[in-house]
């Protein structure tokens, strides 16, 4: 089958635009400044932190679950937990607005916000 010139331009524009769409994603994701990584635990906040700072700190969920975590490189991740299964531990880093890890014994959530998020603290999953 011979190919038009047509269809090779349409083939060559159709790559051009999905190869800008991955690579913008993944420039505009990847600015750690204005992300936080925040901290919940059995609904309440508990803490946000910048990703822009690396550190580390434990988070004491409820019936005395505890969490070690860590935020280096503009990425959040559970080092050690106390709870039976551990599935918190084994979750991937994250570091994209909206990925987050939970614990369930502990009934902790840590999840990755923008800026826009930290403006709405006051409403929780349900009032939105």
């Amino acid at each position: 089958m011979e190919r038009k010139r047509g269809d090779l331009i349409l083939i060559a524009a159709t790559a051009l635009a999905a190869l800008v769409w991955f690579l913008g994603g993944r420039l505009l994701s990847g600015d750690v400044n204005g992300k936080y990584l925040q901290v919940s635990v059995d609904g309440a906040l508990y803490a946000v932190y910048p990703l822009a700072e690396d550190r580390s700190f434990d988070v004491e969920g409820v019936s005395g679950h505890h969490l070690s975590v860590s935020i280096v490189s503009g990425s959040a991740d559970v080092t050690d937990a106390d709870c039976p299964d551990r599935l918190c531990v084994y979750q991937k880093r994250i570091e994209n607005t909206g990925e987050s890890i939970v614990c369930l014994p502990g009934r902790i959530i840590l999840e990755i916000t923008g800026p826009e998020s930290l403006e709405n603290l006051d409403y929780d999953g349900i009032s939105w």
